[in-house]
């Protein structure tokens, strides 16, 4: 068979294990129980496409009064792609993921193109197919999900600049400065669309190429921004404001950490990454921070300077930004992890540079493989009898919307100090004292790196006697990623010279993916999970509220973009006022006094009825009709009340 069979018959199997796991699902509801983060399978697709229903609807992507939609302000492109899918197929509750999945599944194309070109078919199918069948990376490319988006301009960005000629980094220049359209985290992935452009260099030197690049980027991120105020024109106009204040006033979402919060830093670093993160990147948090951060300190050892260098720093470094987020989720991690192959072709590129791609040195090897098992061992022994009081291992926790009281290192310290001293000496028997010296250094922050990504599970192994299911959901990921982390600091510093690398670590990486569905409980619930014909909740429930409301009703709640995306009637996010529907109300009376006003009032997400109760003297609830929608924690049922709000005349003065 030739290499030209192989490459395309391995995209047609590529192909079709991808759409095969994502296209008959597209009509459900989003997420699955294993994989279900705060809120986002809840409200986050009508959050971020709802001006595409407003713009077909009524012409205009913000309308103020009803603070909708509060997005497009920092996220105008998941809106136009939203209105370009109601022009073509109308109204419905899933036809707006159709441009989205197609974005995904190009951006996955030229992912495999580029890796097999550089690493061949097999590798390429491999590690395309391991990484895209992540049950994370699966459940939320069946959503219009505008971190999947990201990461997929950001590896078409990639795979534009590696190319030869000098239009192709312009064009990714372009492609990458689009992000801006999505999310401001375009600052932090620039660096990696760089690595791409200088695979194969443009100019004669690299800091020609690195110039135009980072000039041409910083400038397409401008003229993206200047034409997304520019497509909401119409509704400045419309509202009697300038085209700024809309973007303003639609730009909310979570505060950027203070940059000289240097505190508040470590303790993010410290808690990498954070529950629930752990339990759904299971072994690819290695693979994802640990794997760059020691083929990064490799690189500066040897002082090769090149861009599978720079791709090897700019990763982790994207990671750790987010991880340094003060409210942080698993899916803001997904750009990094759709980088995986790119990660994983340039590590055997580095590797091979050294290796005999021989014989295997069975002595060497296994001299290897017993210092992995002691290093494991004696971690794994550490942990399985650790005997902090739950108090004191509570102060270290940290979850979705905090970081820990304190730093975490604090208590994993010691067995990172073990796990790198361990790494060290085991690294200086191979090499011989003489290299040690020199190499040492190297070593233990390579080590201290991947130490960081596998011990901030301890904490919630420690509670969990108190925390029911912990032990189960952060234990298996947390030894897998130790063994795979001990694997990948010792032997790239200890034999890469001896290792084929270019046949060994696409089959390991792929072995340890596989295995994380086995021994992970989260894995195995969602690979279950995933194949299961998907709820149609939101399209039976919108057949009811049809016919519950006037087709001249303001509907307002944290879900009404959501449940209400395939019916032309008008809704009004609480999120822009902290989820206080009393200023939303106010707002809408205001622009149309006699707007009839309806809520959907979420028992789970209580704080809003709280609202609606200190207010009882001004608005009244009139119950029609309780849904049972899942709940932004956990996915179970949860009541979902649809009321008419009546405004009460004023109190008569005493």
């Amino acid at each position: 068979m030739s290499d030209r069979t192989k490459l395309f018959c391995g995209f047609a199997v590529f192909l079709l294990a991808y759409l095969a796991l994502r296209v008959f699902w597209l009509t459900g509801d989003p997420g699955i129980p294993s994989v279900w983060e705060y809120g986002y399978n809840a409200t986050d697709e009508g959050y971020y496409l709802g001006g595409g229903k407003e713009k077909f609807l009524w012409g205009c992507f913000v309308d103020l009064p009803r603070t909708e939609v509060f997005t497009y302000g920092f996220s105008p492109l998941t809106h136009w792609l939203s209105y370009l899918a109601h022009l073509a197929f109308g109204l419905s509750t899933w036809t707006w993921r159709i441009p989205f999945v197609l974005i995904y599944a190009l951006a996955w194309a030229a992912v495999y193109f580029h890796v097999a070109r550089r690493a061949g078919a097999g590798n390429a199918l491999g590690l395309c197919l391991a990484t895209s069948c992540m049950p994370m990376l699966i459940a939320y490319e069946r959503t219009a999900s505008n971190d999947v988006l990201i990461g997929s301009l950001l590896v078409l960005a990639y795979v534009i600049g590696a190319g030869a000629a000098k239009w192709r980094l312009f064009a990714a220049a372009v492609v990458a400065g689009a992000i801006v359209l999505v999310k401001p985290s375009v600052w932090a992935l620039l660096p990696i669309a760089l690595a791409g452009v200088l695979e194969t260099p443009k100019f004669r030197k690299p800091w020609q190429d690195v110039a135009a690049f980072l000039a041409a980027a910083v400038a397409s991120v401008f003229c993206w921004k200047a034409l997304g105020a520019y497509a909401a024109l119409p509704d400045a106009q419309k509202a009697g404001v300038t085209v700024w204040e809309i973007v303003r006033r639609t730009t909310t979402h979570y505060p950027l950490p203070p940059l000289f919060d240097f505190a508040s830093h470590f303790k993010g670093l410290s808690a990498f990454p954070r529950d629930p993160s752990y339990a759904l990147m299971g072994v690819a948090t290695a693979f994802v921070f640990a794997l760059p951060a020691v083929m990064a300190m490799r690189g500066l050892y040897l002082r090769r300077w090149n861009a599978r260098t720079l791709l090897f720093f700019a990763v982790p470094a994207y990671v750790a930004a987010v991880n340094v987020m003060n409210t942080q989720y698993t899916h803001y991690f997904i750009p990094a992890l759709m980088t995986l192959p790119f990660l994983l072709a340039a590590t055997m590129e580095e590797l091979s540079a050294d290796s005999t791609d021989g014989a295997f040195r069975w002595k060497r090897l296994a001299c290897v493989a017993g210092g992995v098992a002691l290093v494991c061992a004696l971690i794994v022994a550490c942990l399985l009898n650790a005997q902090t009081p739950a108090k004191e291992a509570q102060q270290f926790y940290s979850r979705v919307y905090n970081f820990p009281a304190k730093n975490v290192w604090g208590l994993t310290g010691g067995a990172m100090a073990g796990f790198v001293a361990l790494v060290v000496a085991f690294a200086a028997a191979l090499r011989g004292l003489k290299a040690a010296r020199v190499q040492a250094v190297f070593w233990a922050l390579a080590a201290f790196a991947a130490a960081s990504s596998v011990f901030a599970a301890w904490p919630a192994v420690q509670l969990a006697p108190y925390m029911r299911g912990y032990v189960d959901l952060s234990f298996a990921p947390m030894c897998l990623c130790l063994v795979v982390s001990a694997v990948l600091a010792v032997v790239a510093f200890g034999c890469a010279e001896a290792v084929p690398w270019r046949k060994a670590l696409a089959p390991f990486f792929v072995a340890c993916m596989a295995l994380c569905c086995v021994v992970a409980p989260s894995w195995r619930r969602s690979a279950c999970e995933l194949v299961k014909p998907p709820a149609h909740r939101h399209a039976e429930v919108a057949k009811e509220l049809k016919a519950l409301l006037p087709p001249d009703a303001v509907v307002i709640g944290e879900r009404s973009n959501q449940m209400l995306m395939s019916l032309p009637i008008r809704t009004a996010t609480t999120f822009a006022a902290n989820s206080d529907p009393i200023p939303v109300i106010k707002s809408v009376l205001a622009a149309e006094p006699q707007a009839k006003l309806y809520a959907l009032a979420d028992t789970q997400h209580a704080y809003n009825l709280q609202h609606y109760r200190e207010h009882a003297r001004e608005y009244a609830l009139q119950l029609v009709k309780t849904f049972k929608m899942p709940s932004f924690a956990t996915g179970a049922d949860s009541d979902v009340h649809l009321c008419r709000i009546v405004p009460l005349p004023p109190a008569p003065a005493k």
